[in-house]
């Protein structure tokens, strides 16, 4: 096993809380396809790309960074989130779960490891349906799953998705591009911030046999350690969080 401290995925999260990774001057918002939505891809993408990881967007304008394996036509492991914010939802909602991806890679890339498979980690565009008037479009581009007339949804400014998309180099009617084969992905892993009384880190694994872990800080910190999964994945606690037991 490698494991990777969150204490700097943390930070980097606390870092696109603010501008110009926000839409707004006084809080966190960023819709998909906005100003503070391109700042944030670019900044993230060049975490990836320091981590060792090849870095693209597909037609759907998600952040895609992928760590080859010893064996190239191995379905890949996803690691991801999302990278748009309602109104302040926090810092780690979203955003945590590509930060804790490009983690786990960095910590193979220190010793030189490759796993048998390719890791990629994705930061899907849209999940909140922070900006138009439907949610998860950036997964669901990717599922191949978008529902009909989505090229001609607008948000409140009359910006339909087609012309948001053109601005970022694609367009409504490449959407379909980003489909994936359900063949080219292994498994599925999400880190996802929930907000209550104490922070904690829910990581689930959906076709996994055992049960999503929740690690559960006793203080206001979503700085959990990572384990990277075996070829051979199964889901186990990672203990307390790395900040606060430093405390």
């Amino acid at each position: 096993m490698v494991n990777a401290s969150g204490a700097r995925a943390a930070a980097r999260c606390l870092e696109l809380s603010r501008a110009p990774y926000s839409d707004v001057p006084d809080g966190l918002f960023r819709g998909w396809l906005t100003p503070a939505y391109r700042a944030t891809i670019e900044r993230v993408g060049a975490w990836m790309e320091a981590a060792g990881m090849t870095v693209r967007r597909d037609a759907a304008i998600n952040l895609i960074g992928r760590y080859e394996g010893t064996r190239p036509d191995a379905p890949a492991l996803v690691i991801g989130s999302h990278l748009d914010s309602v109104r302040d939802a926090g810092a780690y909602d979203g955003p945590l779960g590509v930060m804790l991806g490009i983690e786990c890679v960095a910590a193979l890339q220190a010793e030189g490891r490759r796993m048998p498979f390719a890791i990629e980690v994705i930061g899907f565009g849209d999940e909140e349906g922070s900006r138009f008037p439907a949610a998860m479009l950036g997964s669901r581009a990717v599922a191949g799953t978008l529902p009909p007339g989505a090229a001609d949804m607008a948000d409140a400014g009359g910006i339909t998705i087609d012309a948001a998309l053109r601005d970022f180099g694609s367009r409504a009617d490449a959407l379909t591009m980003a489909a994936r084969a359900m063949s080219s992905i292994a498994e599925t892993i999400r880190a996802a911030a929930a907000s209550a009384s104490r922070r904690s880190v829910i990581v689930t694994v959906p076709a996994w046999p055992a049960k999503p872990v929740t690690v559960t800080s006793s203080r206001s910190c979503a700085a959990m350690p990572v384990t990277v999964p075996s070829a051979s994945p199964s889901a186990s606690s990672t203990g307390p969080c790395s900040i606060c037991a430093s405390r």
